[in-house]
């Protein structure tokens, strides 16, 4: 990686310079940032990046080259420093952690484009009742099937009402399209109706927080399909007259390239790595 190797050099010849406390803290402040939903799985949706704080922080992470894109430079550097107000940023040369290097960083660099592309969006489809039977067993607390309650779903989102519904089981050999829409869409919800004439729902799930889409496809009981590159995700129903809690799998499909839900980065790595990084810039030799 000779972008790597020329962060290097420069990292070298500004600890010489003196430069290696204001280095580290700027370092911390940035993964510090960066540690939010989506870009941690595990960060609170309530308290997720929007649309304009994750193109701040994509053009932080660009400006000092993290995607390898461009060499970090002292006027880069500086620059970013500027807008944050945490004096000559150095945090190029900073980057002598192997973890930081191969691993968090690349992951959160491929993240941040995924959300930053102007078409990033997902689809929704249906799962056969086989398929549905399957994937229930295989939870952790197996629930009933809600296809076998409620005949008729309706998809909307805030941005996006919903355009017609679909039947819970798709009638033919190939899923029925339920919804698409942006990623960064909010307030997705699902309205579930025993049958297709009923004017009111019998049940409905409503997702708070920020990229509900991504929430889903990160959930705990999603099941990720590598060779479709699609997720199936359980919908977990609460009637209340008195039924009990069922369950509804959905295909989830993103129209970018992101990581599989199991190689996201958590709040952890992020906390783990500003540790480390403190670490190898006081190991440094010469401070």
């Amino acid at each position: 990686h000779p972008w790597w190797q020329a962060f290097e050099r420069l990292g070298d010849r500004l600890v010489r310079a003196g430069a290696v406390v204001q280095g580290r803290l700027t370092v911390q402040e940035l993964l510090g940032r960066l540690n939010v939903f989506p870009l941690s799985r595990d960060a609170l949706p309530g308290q997720s990046a929007d649309r304009a704080r994750i193109a701040e922080l994509t053009a932080d992470f660009r400006l000092l080259g993290l995607d390898g894109l461009q060499q970090a430079k002292p006027s880069n550097l500086a620059a970013l420093s500027s807008a944050h107000g945490t004096g000559s940023d150095l945090t190029a040369a900073m980057l002598h952690s192997r973890s930081l290097q191969y691993e968090l960083l690349p992951k959160t660099g491929k993240l941040l484009s995924a959300l930053s592309a102007e078409h990033s969006s997902f689809v929704l489809e249906s799962v056969d009742g086989a398929l549905q039977q399957e994937l229930s067993q295989k939870m952790s607390s197996p629930l009933p099937l809600a296809l076998l309650r409620y005949r008729y779903l309706r998809v909307s989102a805030d941005s996006l009402p919903f355009k017609g519904g679909q039947l819970t089981e798709s009638a033919g050999a190939k899923p029925a399209l339920l919804f698409e829409d942006a990623v960064y869409s909010q307030g997705l919800r699902f309205d579930f109706y025993r049958w297709s004439q009923d004017s009111e729902p019998a049940v409905s799930l409503q997702l708070s927080g920020g990229y509900p889409a991504l929430q889903l496809y990160l959930s705990s009981e999603a099941v990720f399909d590598v060779r479709s590159k699609s997720c199936y995700v359980p919908l977990i129903l609460n009637d209340s007259q008195g039924q009990g809690s069922s369950v509804y799998f959905v295909r989830l499909k993103l129209s970018e390239d992101f990581p599989e839900p199991d190689k996201w980065p958590r709040s952890a790595d992020f906390e783990a790595g500003s540790a480390e990084l403190s670490q190898s810039i006081f190991a440094q030799p010469g401070y």
